[in-house]
Order: C-alpha cells, then sequence, then structure tokens
C-alpha cells in the first residue's frame, strides 16, 4: 500500500472538509510526510487497524497515525524488536552451565565461613547492665565531652547582653 492510496482509503471513512483547495494541498502534503518511507505491509495493516479501532468521527491526527504504524510494524516485524527485560529467558541451562555456578556457589559459602572464622568475636554470656540515664550520669557526659562548650548555660550572659537585671 503506499501512503496516497493509505490517506485515501482513510478519507472515505473519516471525511475532511477543507477551506479552499490550497489548505487542502497543505494539507495532504503534511499528511503524506508523516507516513513517507513506511513499508507497504506496515502501512496496509495500520490502515486495518485505523479503519476496524479509530472510534472518532474526525480523521486522525498525525500523532494518531504514528502511533498505529508503530503498531502495525510490531505485529508485521516482530523479531525487530527488542526482548523485553521483564520476561526472563526460560531455556534451561546446560550441564556444564549448572556444575560451574555450583563451584562458584561453593568458594562463595567458603569463603563467608572462613572470614566468619577469622573475625568471629567472643559474645559475652551475661548481658551488659543497662545505661544509667539519670541527670548526674547526663551532666557527667557533657562535662566529659569535647564539646563542652555548646552544652554550657548562657542564661546569665544572654541577660547580660539584653540588659535584663538580677533583682
Amino acid at each position: 500500500m503506499t501512503p496516497e492510496s493509505f490517506l485515501e482509503g482513510l478519507l472515505v471513512h473519516f471525511g475532511k472538509r477543507h477551506v479552499d483547495d490550497r489548505a487542502e494541498q497543505i494539507w495532504t502534503r503534511d499528511m503524506l510526510g508523516a507516513i513517507r518511507g513506511t513499508d507497504p505491509r506496515v502501512l496496509a495493516k495500520a490502515y486495518t487497524m485505523v479503519v476496524s479501532e479509530h472510534e472518532e468521527r474526525a480523521f486522525p491526527l498525525p500523532a494518531v497515525l504514528r502511533r498505529y504504524i508503530e503498531r502495525a510494524c510490531e505485529t508485521v516485524y516482530p523479531e525487530t524488536q527488542p526482548k523485553s527485560d521483564k520476561m526472563p529467558d526460560l531455556t534451561p541451562p546446560t550441564p556444564e552451565a549448572r556444575e560451574r555456578a555450583r563451584k562458584i556457589l561453593d568458594l562463595g559459602v567458603a569463603a563467608i565461613k572462613s572470614a566468619a572464622n577469622r573475625h568471629a568475636s567472643v559474645v559475652p554470656a551475661v548481658p551488659a547492665a543497662p545505661p544509667d540515664v539519670s541527670r548526674p550520669a547526663f551532666e557527667e557526659m557533657q562535662r566529659l565531652s569535647k564539646n563542652y562548650h555548646l552544652h554550657v548555660d548562657y542564661s546569665k550572659l544572654t541577660r547580660r547582653i539584653t540588659g535584663e537585671r538580677d533583682e
């Protein structure tokens, strides 16, 4: 199917009224430009899709026609479509691949076990006493902190700066 016959066929189903002949020429040129270079088999499939699926009375826009053409291309040439990442390859692995995977897994498990044995820490049998959270312990922590100056109470200094007097 040629682009011209594609448009002529669609004009039968979806009429297009133009203001004058010049507007019709511009419209025809733009529509042909949108579909020119498309494979004839894809155009034929897109034509049947548009006729059977387009539900509006108005002539389809060029963007809508391009979507129909893309869908038709997927059905006419399915081998050119990229494989979806969603579908895993379901072919069973070869015995060699299974054996290689088993060896890699065994080496990984052995490495993890040896690393765990090398870096094993001794866990005390008796749990430590809960931390002291009383007020004196908190003040002791503040006093021993390297950021002690951040914990100092500046309320007296603030009162002197703002001019408040102790009475």
